[in-house]
């Protein structure tokens, strides 16, 4: 077509993630992002830039997350919707201020960052999947916290017994809406609620993830506050449902944790490359916490090896900054070197980047997660198994709730039982479709999809900006 101007079916393409090639008339009005977001193409080459995209999954992946940003930092109709609302307002009542251009939009996000904590892991991934030229502002906890970086301010510690330097970076800053990620080691519920008011005395729009929404004691005066937040995210529908059952849930939306790429391989061929080649390998993966059943695994592991001689287990525990995960890594390291099987064990304790982590995790044949009970909404370490396509193996505990139908459920965490239960997974055939499973739910959890989503959302509450 010829005279339409902008082509909007080209932001549903971008909007589901979607490589999109197209001509000069197509791409009307997209302005920056050729190249990178979406092809422009004559259509004689037409074939050749489809062959190439097809020859190149890394390829579409990176265009189908630029493509995504782009979408949500120009063509956002929350935005073009708040920005057509100022135009009739100014018009309708004669005023030049409705018309002139809002404040860009700046969002802070209260974290701890650049640590060795699961939730410092999420606000990274989070935000990298937000648009390039997303204006945010980290807060992060001051103590732990081991960047010098432009956008972060390192204003409060853990307790929040002094919010004098938080509240001078938000006046400083400016920000419109502020994103808290809670956990109740960071403060007392007591120590929240106050934060929660002050920044509605602020008028300042707050979000607050809820990591583990069933570990906070909800008080009257508490869910009083959390009620008048203009949203709350939570990782799984049933702690929704608690929320909602405390007077708690108008503005509760479920965001799952995303999941991270990684490039398809064979567990042979990495198996060849760090020397387990013609093994059956058993992976753990994860912080090193007692109550996610390291030590219970390496007893299991004893079991199997018994009759099993192919048999290894690859753990990937590192160490927690906590007393606990330390008197932990020594527990553990004792039990290994007594162990009659120790030279087919393979433990780093040690803190591995994620690209590293996940090739290892691709070398197993299963990956196995004996958690305890936990009032943690969803596991972080699960999701790189994810992302590795390899059988996964999870026990009852809550924290695994979203993976029903998608992971393997031991039974009993029990030496005997789990060995038996993880001694199938050697059997021909016992892994036929998990792969596929596993490739579904990681495409729909992609961290591109979810920081996409609730960067749109988090404008949407932006004051300024209506």
């Amino acid at each position: 077509s010829r005279g339409s101007g902008t082509n909007i079916k080209m932001f549903d393409f971008f909007a589901a993630g979607l490589p999109t090639v197209t001509t000069s008339v197509g791409a009307r009005g997209l302005g920056a992002g050729a190249g990178a977001a979406y092809l422009v193409a004559e259509l004689d080459d037409f074939p050749a830039q489809i062959r190439g995209l097809l020859e190149s999954p890394a390829r579409r992946r990176r265009m189908a997350a630029s493509a995504r940003a782009l979408a949500e930092s120009r063509f956002d109709w929350r935005a073009i919707g708040a920005s057509a609302g100022r135009v009739v307002r100014g018009v309708a009542t004669g005023s030049t201020a409705e018309l002139e251009r809002p404040a860009r939009f700046r969002l802070a996000v209260l974290s701890t960052w650049s640590t060795r904590c699961g939730i410092a892991d999420y606000t990274e991934s989070l935000t990298r999947g937000f648009p390039p030229d997303a204006d945010v502002r980290i807060y992060a906890e001051a103590r732990s916290c081991g960047a010098a970086e432009p956008h972060v301010r390192k204003n409060w510690e853990i307790g929040l017994h002094d919010l004098a330097p938080l509240e001078a970076d938000l006046e400083k800053d400016s920000v419109g809406v502020v994103l808290l990620q809670h956990n109740a080691a960071f403060y007392r519920e007591e120590e929240f609620g106050v934060l929660l008011r002050r920044l509605r005395e602020r008028r300042i729009s707050t979000a607050v993830t809820l990591h583990a929404a069933r570990g906070l004691r909800l008080e009257p005066e508490l869910a009083a506050e959390l009620g008048r937040v203009e949203r709350i995210y939570v990782h799984r529908a049933s702690d929704g449902e608690w929320l909602e059952k405390h007077g708690v849930g108008s503005r509760v939306q479920v965001i799952p944790q995303g999941i991270p790429q990684l490039p398809p391989r064979s567990a042979e061929w990495v198996k060849n490359r760090i020397g387990l080649a013609g093994k059956f390998v058993i992976g753990h993966f994860g912080y090193l916490r007692p109550h996610k059943g390291v030590r219970e695994l390496i007893e299991a592991f004893e079991v199997l090896a018994e009759t099993m001689p192919l048999a290894h287990l690859l753990l990937l525990c590192a160490e927690y900054p906590s007393d606990d995960s330390r008197e932990y890594r020594r527990e553990c390291e004792a039990r290994i070197a007594a162990s009659p099987f120790r030279d087919r064990i393979h433990a780093s304790f040690e803190h591995l980047p994620l690209d590293t982590a996940g090739f290892l995790l691709q070398a197993c044949d299963v990956i196995v997660f004996p958690y305890a009970s936990s009032d943690e909404s969803s596991s972080a370490a699960v999701r790189l198994a994810i992302a590795s396509r390899r059988p996964i193996v999870v026990s009852g505990s809550g924290i695994f709730e979203e993976l029903d139908g998608i992971a393997e459920v031991a039974t009993s965490r029990e030496p005997g039982p789990l060995a038996a239960f993880l001694s199938t997974f050697a059997e021909a055939g016992a892994r036929d479709g998990a792969g596929e499973r596993l490739r579904r739910f990681a495409v729909e959890r992609d961290w591109a999809r979810v920081s996409s989503f609730v960067w749109g959302d988090l404008r949407s509450l932006d004051r300024a900006g209506l």
